[in-house]
Protein backbone atom coordinates (compact mmCIF):
# COMPACT_ATOMS: atom_id res chain seq x y z
CA UNK A 1 0.00 0.00 0.00
CA UNK A 2 1.34 3.28 -1.03
CA UNK A 3 0.44 6.90 -2.05
CA UNK A 4 0.03 7.88 -5.50
CA UNK A 5 -1.86 11.54 -5.10
CA UNK A 6 -1.29 14.38 -3.15
CA UNK A 7 -3.52 17.44 -3.19
CA UNK A 8 -3.00 20.62 -1.11
CA UNK A 9 -5.59 23.17 -0.65
CA UNK A 10 -4.64 26.93 0.85
CA UNK A 11 -1.79 24.26 3.05
CA UNK A 12 0.99 26.66 4.07
CA UNK A 13 3.09 27.75 1.24
CA UNK A 14 0.23 26.13 -1.68
CA UNK A 15 -2.90 27.32 -2.49
CA UNK A 16 -3.89 24.85 -5.29
CA UNK A 17 -1.38 22.27 -5.41
CA UNK A 18 -0.97 18.49 -6.26
CA UNK A 19 0.55 16.00 -7.58
CA UNK A 20 1.08 12.44 -8.42
CA UNK A 21 3.64 9.57 -7.31
CA UNK A 22 3.94 7.37 -10.14
CA UNK A 23 6.16 4.75 -8.66
CA UNK A 24 7.09 2.95 -5.72
CA UNK A 25 9.31 6.00 -4.41
CA UNK A 26 9.50 9.68 -4.80
CA UNK A 27 12.77 11.83 -4.85
CA UNK A 28 11.87 15.62 -5.06
CA UNK A 29 14.49 18.78 -5.41
CA UNK A 30 13.50 21.97 -4.69
CA UNK A 31 14.86 25.11 -3.51
CA UNK A 32 14.06 27.02 -0.25
CA UNK A 33 10.62 28.94 -0.46
CA UNK A 34 9.39 26.55 -3.09
CA UNK A 35 6.87 25.10 -1.01
CA UNK A 36 8.82 21.61 -0.30
CA UNK A 37 8.81 21.47 3.26
CA UNK A 38 5.02 22.33 3.38
CA UNK A 39 4.70 19.32 1.19
CA UNK A 40 6.40 17.35 4.36
CA UNK A 41 4.01 18.73 7.04
CA UNK A 42 1.19 18.22 5.26
CA UNK A 43 1.57 14.49 5.11
CA UNK A 44 3.20 14.67 8.73
CA UNK A 45 0.10 16.13 10.24
CA UNK A 46 -2.06 13.88 8.18
CA UNK A 47 -0.45 11.04 9.50
CA UNK A 48 -0.45 12.51 13.26
CA UNK A 49 -4.35 13.22 13.32
CA UNK A 50 -5.09 9.32 11.90
CA UNK A 51 -2.54 7.38 14.42
CA UNK A 52 -1.60 9.69 17.09
CA UNK A 53 -3.63 12.85 17.50
CA UNK A 54 -7.12 13.59 16.61
CA UNK A 55 -7.62 16.75 18.08
CA UNK A 56 -4.49 18.37 16.18
CA UNK A 57 -5.06 21.83 15.35
CA UNK A 58 -4.75 22.58 12.05
CA UNK A 59 -5.09 26.25 11.86
CA UNK A 60 -1.70 27.07 11.93
CA UNK A 61 -1.33 25.70 8.49
CA UNK A 62 -4.01 28.09 6.86
CA UNK A 63 -1.97 30.44 4.71
CA UNK A 64 -4.69 33.03 5.41
CA UNK A 65 -6.88 32.76 8.49
CA UNK A 66 -10.38 33.98 6.55
CA UNK A 67 -10.35 31.13 4.04
CA UNK A 68 -12.80 28.55 4.17
CA UNK A 69 -11.11 26.15 1.85
CA UNK A 70 -8.64 24.76 3.29
CA UNK A 71 -7.62 21.18 2.84
CA UNK A 72 -4.94 18.35 2.68
CA UNK A 73 -5.20 15.11 1.17
CA UNK A 74 -3.53 12.21 0.03
CA UNK A 75 -4.90 8.78 -2.01
CA UNK A 76 -3.56 5.76 -1.44
CA UNK A 77 -3.08 2.88 -4.31
CA UNK A 78 -6.20 1.66 -3.18
CA UNK A 79 -8.25 5.05 -4.10
CA UNK A 80 -8.57 5.64 -0.10
CA UNK A 81 -8.50 9.29 1.02
CA UNK A 82 -7.04 10.25 4.39
CA UNK A 83 -7.35 14.07 4.30
CA UNK A 84 -7.46 16.96 6.64
CA UNK A 85 -9.19 19.06 8.64
CA UNK A 86 -12.32 16.62 7.87
CA UNK A 87 -11.22 13.66 9.49
CA UNK A 88 -15.01 11.74 10.70
CA UNK A 89 -14.04 9.08 8.73
CA UNK A 90 -13.55 5.19 9.35
CA UNK A 91 -9.95 3.68 7.95
CA UNK A 92 -10.26 0.78 5.68
CA UNK A 93 -9.90 -2.68 7.95
CA UNK A 94 -6.55 -3.07 6.81
CA UNK A 95 -5.38 0.70 8.30
CA UNK A 96 -4.80 0.31 11.97
CA UNK A 97 -3.32 2.12 14.72
CA UNK A 98 -0.52 -0.14 14.70
CA UNK A 99 0.47 0.81 11.13
CA UNK A 100 2.28 4.06 13.09
CA UNK A 101 4.69 1.47 13.43
CA UNK A 102 6.06 1.05 10.10
CA UNK A 103 5.23 4.92 9.49
CA UNK A 104 8.22 7.27 10.28
CA UNK A 105 9.29 10.99 9.64
CA UNK A 106 12.46 12.37 10.24
CA UNK A 107 14.05 16.14 9.56
CA UNK A 108 17.25 17.96 10.08
CA UNK A 109 15.72 19.61 13.61
CA UNK A 110 14.87 16.08 14.52
CA UNK A 111 18.35 14.78 13.93
CA UNK A 112 19.68 18.20 15.82
CA UNK A 113 17.30 17.91 18.77
CA UNK A 114 18.38 13.96 19.18
CA UNK A 115 21.83 14.19 20.58
CA UNK A 116 24.15 16.97 21.98
CA UNK A 117 21.71 19.32 23.07
CA UNK A 118 20.12 17.97 26.39
CA UNK A 119 22.66 16.02 28.97
CA UNK A 120 19.52 13.78 29.90
CA UNK A 121 18.54 11.38 27.40
CA UNK A 122 15.34 10.37 28.85
CA UNK A 123 14.23 14.25 28.24
CA UNK A 124 14.86 13.66 24.58
CA UNK A 125 12.58 10.39 24.57
CA UNK A 126 10.03 12.44 26.19
CA UNK A 127 10.01 15.41 24.06
CA UNK A 128 10.72 13.94 20.83
CA UNK A 129 11.40 10.32 20.11
CA UNK A 130 8.16 8.68 22.20
CA UNK A 131 5.99 11.02 19.38
CA UNK A 132 7.42 8.17 16.81
CA UNK A 133 7.97 5.05 18.49
CA UNK A 134 4.84 3.40 20.75
CA UNK A 135 7.59 1.37 23.27
CA UNK A 136 9.31 4.48 24.61
CA UNK A 137 5.91 6.25 24.66
CA UNK A 138 5.00 3.15 26.76
CA UNK A 139 7.55 3.23 28.88
CA UNK A 140 7.24 7.28 29.56
CA UNK A 141 3.46 6.90 30.39
CA UNK A 142 4.19 3.59 32.96
CA UNK A 143 6.66 5.84 34.82
CA UNK A 144 4.24 8.87 34.56
CA UNK A 145 1.56 6.96 36.14
CA UNK A 146 3.44 5.47 38.76
CA UNK A 147 4.41 8.88 39.85
CA UNK A 148 0.86 10.55 39.71
CA UNK A 149 -0.31 7.54 42.00
CA UNK A 150 2.62 6.66 44.38
CA UNK A 151 1.80 7.37 48.50
CA UNK A 152 2.70 6.54 51.43
CA UNK A 153 -0.21 3.30 51.14
CA UNK A 154 0.89 1.86 48.13
CA UNK A 155 4.87 3.00 47.86
CA UNK A 156 6.18 -0.86 47.21
CA UNK A 157 3.77 -1.97 45.14
CA UNK A 158 4.39 1.24 42.53
CA UNK A 159 8.24 0.35 43.54
CA UNK A 160 7.75 -2.65 42.56
CA UNK A 161 5.89 -1.70 38.58
CA UNK A 162 8.79 1.35 38.43
CA UNK A 163 11.22 -1.58 38.49
CA UNK A 164 9.85 -4.00 36.29
CA UNK A 165 9.89 -0.64 33.56
CA UNK A 166 13.25 0.61 34.80
CA UNK A 167 14.02 -3.37 33.22
CA UNK A 168 12.22 -3.45 30.19
CA UNK A 169 13.74 0.23 29.17
CA UNK A 170 17.10 -1.07 30.03
CA UNK A 171 16.86 -4.29 28.12
CA UNK A 172 14.94 -2.11 25.50
CA UNK A 173 17.92 0.58 25.12
CA UNK A 174 20.85 -1.88 25.11
CA UNK A 175 19.23 -3.43 21.87
CA UNK A 176 19.21 0.35 20.60
CA UNK A 177 22.70 0.47 21.54
CA UNK A 178 23.80 -2.81 19.94
CA UNK A 179 22.02 -1.76 16.35
CA UNK A 180 22.90 1.69 16.39
CA UNK A 181 26.72 0.59 16.94
CA UNK A 182 26.21 -2.32 14.33
CA UNK A 183 24.82 0.75 11.35
CA UNK A 184 27.24 3.24 12.62
CA UNK A 185 30.76 0.89 12.45
CA UNK A 186 29.64 -1.66 9.55
CA UNK A 187 27.45 0.29 7.23
CA UNK A 188 28.57 4.53 8.27
CA UNK A 189 32.24 3.17 8.24
CA UNK A 190 32.57 4.66 11.31
CA UNK A 191 35.33 3.51 14.32
CA UNK A 192 33.36 5.34 17.08
CA UNK A 193 30.63 3.74 20.07
CA UNK A 194 27.51 4.31 21.87
CA UNK A 195 26.61 3.69 25.15
CA UNK A 196 23.97 4.29 27.98
CA UNK A 197 24.30 4.87 31.64
CA UNK A 198 21.73 4.99 33.88
CA UNK A 199 20.88 6.46 37.42
CA UNK A 200 16.83 5.79 37.92
CA UNK A 201 17.07 7.52 41.05
CA UNK A 202 14.91 7.12 44.92
CA UNK A 203 12.11 8.40 45.55
CA UNK A 204 11.42 11.13 48.00
CA UNK A 205 9.80 10.11 51.10
CA UNK A 206 8.84 13.72 52.54
CA UNK A 207 7.30 14.42 48.64
CA UNK A 208 4.71 11.35 48.62
CA UNK A 209 7.05 9.61 47.54
CA UNK A 210 7.47 10.95 43.97
CA UNK A 211 10.36 9.89 41.99
CA UNK A 212 12.49 12.42 39.87
CA UNK A 213 13.20 11.56 36.15
CA UNK A 214 15.43 8.89 35.25
CA UNK A 215 18.93 10.25 33.98
CA UNK A 216 19.63 8.47 31.26
CA UNK A 217 22.64 9.43 29.54
CA UNK A 218 24.65 8.81 26.52
CA UNK A 219 28.20 8.53 25.93
CA UNK A 220 30.11 8.61 22.60
CA UNK A 221 33.61 6.74 22.76
CA UNK A 222 32.91 7.21 26.68
CA UNK A 223 32.73 10.91 26.87
CA UNK A 224 29.34 12.33 28.28
CA UNK A 225 29.79 16.21 26.83
CA UNK A 226 28.79 15.23 23.19
CA UNK A 227 28.63 18.75 22.41
CA UNK A 228 31.90 19.67 23.72
CA UNK A 229 33.55 16.52 22.42
CA UNK A 230 32.84 16.18 19.06
CA UNK A 231 31.52 17.79 15.75
CA UNK A 232 28.81 18.03 14.26
CA UNK A 233 28.67 15.58 11.96
CA UNK A 234 29.49 12.83 14.12
CA UNK A 235 26.82 14.04 16.29
CA UNK A 236 24.03 14.08 13.64
CA UNK A 237 25.89 9.98 12.49
CA UNK A 238 25.01 9.10 16.10
CA UNK A 239 20.92 10.53 15.89
CA UNK A 240 20.59 9.30 12.81
CA UNK A 241 22.08 5.84 13.43
CA UNK A 242 19.59 5.82 16.82
CA UNK A 243 16.81 6.57 14.93
CA UNK A 244 17.14 3.99 12.36
CA UNK A 245 17.97 1.43 15.23
CA UNK A 246 14.43 2.49 16.66
CA UNK A 247 12.93 1.79 13.77
CA UNK A 248 14.10 -1.43 13.14
CA UNK A 249 13.29 -2.36 16.68
CA UNK A 250 9.69 -1.63 16.88
CA UNK A 251 8.84 -1.87 13.07
CA UNK A 252 5.38 -4.63 12.82
CA UNK A 253 6.68 -5.96 8.96
CA UNK A 254 3.14 -7.38 8.12
CA UNK A 255 1.69 -3.51 8.00
CA UNK A 256 0.77 -3.29 4.71
CA UNK A 257 1.61 0.61 4.67
CA UNK A 258 5.17 1.19 5.56
CA UNK A 259 6.20 4.83 4.78
CA UNK A 260 9.50 6.50 5.22
CA UNK A 261 9.44 10.84 5.00
CA UNK A 262 12.76 12.07 5.08
CA UNK A 263 12.95 16.11 4.57
CA UNK A 264 16.62 17.98 4.07
CA UNK A 265 17.82 15.25 6.61
CA UNK A 266 21.48 15.18 5.96
CA UNK A 267 22.85 18.82 5.85
CA UNK A 268 26.46 19.10 7.66
CA UNK A 269 27.74 15.42 6.55
CA UNK A 270 30.06 15.41 3.64
CA UNK A 271 29.31 13.37 0.35
CA UNK A 272 31.04 10.34 2.04
CA UNK A 273 28.39 9.78 5.03
CA UNK A 274 25.78 10.65 2.88
CA UNK A 275 26.75 7.94 0.41
CA UNK A 276 26.52 5.47 3.35
CA UNK A 277 23.52 6.52 4.51
CA UNK A 278 21.75 6.45 1.46
CA UNK A 279 23.03 2.80 0.55
CA UNK A 280 21.81 1.56 4.85
CA UNK A 281 18.34 2.98 3.69
CA UNK A 282 17.59 1.53 0.39
CA UNK A 283 19.50 -1.92 1.63
CA UNK A 284 17.11 -1.77 5.12
CA UNK A 285 14.18 -0.44 3.50
CA UNK A 286 13.19 -1.99 0.34
CA UNK A 287 9.72 -2.70 1.37
CA UNK A 288 8.94 1.18 2.31
CA UNK A 289 8.15 3.64 0.47
CA UNK A 290 10.42 6.21 0.33
CA UNK A 291 9.84 10.14 -0.05
CA UNK A 292 12.73 11.84 -0.09
CA UNK A 293 12.81 16.18 -0.28
CA UNK A 294 15.74 18.19 -0.85
CA UNK A 295 16.99 21.34 -1.40
CA UNK A 296 20.80 20.29 -1.74
CA UNK A 297 21.61 19.99 -5.42
CA UNK A 298 24.50 18.13 -4.88
CA UNK A 299 22.77 16.10 -2.90
CA UNK A 300 20.20 15.45 -5.31
CA UNK A 301 22.44 14.40 -7.79
CA UNK A 302 24.00 12.17 -5.83
CA UNK A 303 20.82 10.30 -4.71
CA UNK A 304 20.18 9.81 -8.59
CA UNK A 305 23.78 8.87 -9.26
CA UNK A 306 23.62 6.09 -6.50
CA UNK A 307 20.29 4.65 -8.06
CA UNK A 308 21.42 4.52 -11.20
CA UNK A 309 24.42 2.42 -9.85
CA UNK A 310 22.30 0.19 -7.91
CA UNK A 311 20.11 -0.04 -11.10
CA UNK A 312 16.92 1.01 -9.20
CA UNK A 313 16.25 4.40 -11.04
CA UNK A 314 12.99 3.11 -12.76
CA UNK A 315 11.32 2.45 -8.88
CA UNK A 316 11.99 5.81 -8.58
CA UNK A 317 9.56 9.30 -8.94
CA UNK A 318 11.91 11.98 -9.52
CA UNK A 319 10.03 15.38 -9.48
CA UNK A 320 11.75 19.07 -9.40
CA UNK A 321 9.50 21.42 -7.59
CA UNK A 322 9.91 25.50 -8.24
CA UNK A 323 8.62 28.82 -9.13
CA UNK A 324 6.99 29.82 -12.32
CA UNK A 325 6.88 32.89 -13.13
CA UNK A 326 3.76 33.65 -11.13
CA UNK A 327 5.01 32.57 -7.87
CA UNK A 328 3.15 29.60 -7.65
CA UNK A 329 4.89 25.81 -7.22
CA UNK A 330 4.81 24.00 -10.18
CA UNK A 331 6.12 20.29 -10.27
CA UNK A 332 7.77 19.50 -13.37
CA UNK A 333 5.87 15.91 -14.64
CA UNK A 334 7.60 13.92 -17.53
CA UNK A 335 4.10 12.72 -18.36
CA UNK A 336 2.99 15.77 -19.53
CA UNK A 337 4.33 17.07 -23.23
CA UNK A 338 3.49 20.67 -23.21
CA UNK A 339 4.62 21.49 -26.60
CA UNK A 340 2.44 18.65 -27.74
CA UNK A 341 -0.68 20.70 -26.00
CA UNK A 342 0.30 23.93 -27.23
CA UNK A 343 0.64 22.57 -30.83
CA UNK A 344 -2.85 21.66 -30.44
CA UNK A 345 -4.22 25.02 -29.09
CA UNK A 346 -2.09 26.06 -31.95
CA UNK A 347 -3.78 24.36 -34.40
CA UNK A 348 -7.19 25.90 -33.15
CA UNK A 349 -5.78 28.93 -33.61
CA UNK A 350 -6.04 29.06 -29.27
CA UNK A 351 -3.05 31.27 -29.39
CA UNK A 352 -2.92 32.85 -25.82
CA UNK A 353 -3.15 28.79 -24.33
CA UNK A 354 -0.63 28.01 -26.58
CA UNK A 355 1.94 30.68 -25.39
CA UNK A 356 1.18 29.28 -21.80
CA UNK A 357 2.20 26.11 -22.30
CA UNK A 358 5.11 27.05 -24.28
CA UNK A 359 5.81 29.52 -21.08
CA UNK A 360 5.63 26.29 -18.81
CA UNK A 361 7.81 24.24 -20.90
CA UNK A 362 10.46 27.29 -20.78
CA UNK A 363 10.46 27.58 -17.82
CA UNK A 364 11.03 23.59 -16.63
CA UNK A 365 13.83 23.52 -19.21
CA UNK A 366 15.76 25.87 -17.71
CA UNK A 367 14.92 25.00 -14.19
CA UNK A 368 16.71 21.17 -15.33
CA UNK A 369 19.95 23.04 -17.31
CA UNK A 370 20.27 24.70 -13.71
CA UNK A 371 20.34 21.07 -11.86
CA UNK A 372 22.03 19.40 -14.81
CA UNK A 373 24.46 21.82 -14.40
CA UNK A 374 24.56 22.72 -10.73
CA UNK A 375 24.51 26.78 -11.86
CA UNK A 376 24.05 27.46 -7.54
CA UNK A 377 20.95 28.84 -6.04
CA UNK A 378 17.48 29.27 -7.59
CA UNK A 379 16.55 33.48 -8.91
CA UNK A 380 14.86 35.08 -11.49
CA UNK A 381 14.41 33.28 -14.61
CA UNK A 382 16.74 35.87 -16.37
CA UNK A 383 19.55 35.75 -13.64
CA UNK A 384 19.46 31.76 -14.06
CA UNK A 385 19.71 31.78 -17.87
CA UNK A 386 22.58 34.22 -16.83
CA UNK A 387 24.13 31.61 -14.95
CA UNK A 388 23.96 29.05 -17.66
CA UNK A 389 25.42 31.15 -20.39
CA UNK A 390 28.32 32.88 -17.50
CA UNK A 391 29.74 28.73 -17.81
CA UNK A 392 32.78 30.19 -19.45
CA UNK A 393 34.92 27.64 -18.19
CA UNK A 394 33.83 24.60 -19.51
CA UNK A 395 35.55 22.51 -22.12
CA UNK A 396 32.41 20.55 -22.34
CA UNK A 397 31.54 21.16 -25.94
CA UNK A 398 27.14 19.86 -25.17
CA UNK A 399 27.01 22.64 -22.22
CA UNK A 400 28.54 25.28 -25.22
CA UNK A 401 25.81 23.48 -28.00
CA UNK A 402 23.53 24.53 -25.46
CA UNK A 403 24.59 28.10 -24.69
CA UNK A 404 24.66 28.88 -28.42
CA UNK A 405 20.53 27.13 -28.11
CA UNK A 406 19.94 29.58 -24.96
CA UNK A 407 21.21 32.70 -26.80
CA UNK A 408 18.66 32.23 -29.79
CA UNK A 409 15.82 32.32 -27.23
CA UNK A 410 16.47 35.87 -26.22
CA UNK A 411 14.22 37.14 -28.56
CA UNK A 412 11.41 35.12 -27.35
CA UNK A 413 12.01 35.46 -23.92
CA UNK A 414 10.69 39.10 -24.34
CA UNK A 415 7.79 38.24 -26.47
CA UNK A 416 5.91 34.70 -25.95
CA UNK A 417 8.24 33.23 -23.63
CA UNK A 418 7.46 36.35 -21.45
CA UNK A 419 4.45 35.80 -18.59
CA UNK A 420 3.03 39.36 -19.89
CA UNK A 421 2.86 38.30 -23.28
CA UNK A 422 0.06 38.41 -25.09
CA UNK A 423 0.44 40.08 -28.62
CA UNK A 424 -1.73 38.38 -30.72
CA UNK A 425 -2.96 41.65 -32.19
CA UNK A 426 -0.81 40.84 -35.33
CA UNK A 427 -1.58 37.60 -35.92
CA UNK A 428 0.37 35.76 -38.42
CA UNK A 429 3.92 37.11 -36.82
CA UNK A 430 2.59 35.83 -33.40
CA UNK A 431 1.82 32.30 -35.22
CA UNK A 432 5.33 32.52 -36.91
CA UNK A 433 6.73 33.45 -33.23
CA UNK A 434 5.22 30.32 -31.92
CA UNK A 435 6.51 27.98 -34.05
CA UNK A 436 10.05 29.35 -33.73
CA UNK A 437 9.54 29.30 -29.78
CA UNK A 438 9.00 25.34 -30.34
CA UNK A 439 11.62 24.07 -32.65
CA UNK A 440 13.85 26.22 -30.12
CA UNK A 441 12.30 24.58 -26.76
CA UNK A 442 12.77 20.94 -28.64
CA UNK A 443 16.52 22.14 -29.95
CA UNK A 444 16.90 22.65 -26.33
CA UNK A 445 15.12 19.22 -24.83
CA UNK A 446 17.32 17.39 -27.20
CA UNK A 447 20.80 18.77 -25.78
CA UNK A 448 19.01 17.91 -22.13
CA UNK A 449 18.98 14.68 -22.74
CA UNK A 450 22.27 14.77 -24.11
CA UNK A 451 23.49 16.17 -21.26
CA UNK A 452 21.52 14.10 -18.79
CA UNK A 453 22.99 11.20 -20.29
CA UNK A 454 26.42 12.38 -20.17
CA UNK A 455 26.10 13.11 -16.20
Amino acid sequence: MIIKEIKLTNFKFHRDFKFEINKDNCLIYGENGTGKSSIYEALYSIFKVYFRNKDFNFNKFKNNSSIDEFNAKIILDNNYELKIPNINCSLPNSITLENKKTIYFANQDLFESLVGYEDNFYIIIKKYLKKYFESLNQFCIKFDDINRNVNDINNKKEEKKRQENINKIAIFLNQVELRSNDIINNYFQEKFTLKFEYNWGLSNTEDDFKYPNPQIILKIDDKKNLKLNFNEAKLKLASIAIFFALIKLEEDTSNPLKLLVLDDFLTSLDMANRHYILEYILENFKDYQKIILTHNLQFYNLILSLLKNRDEINNWDNKNIFLNIDKEALIYNKEIDYIKIAKNYLNTNSLDEAGIYLRKEFERIVEELRIITEVGAKEKLSNIIKQLLDLSDTEDINIKKMQNILKKTKFYQQTILHSTAHDDIENEKYIKELNGAIVILNLLNKQINILRNNA
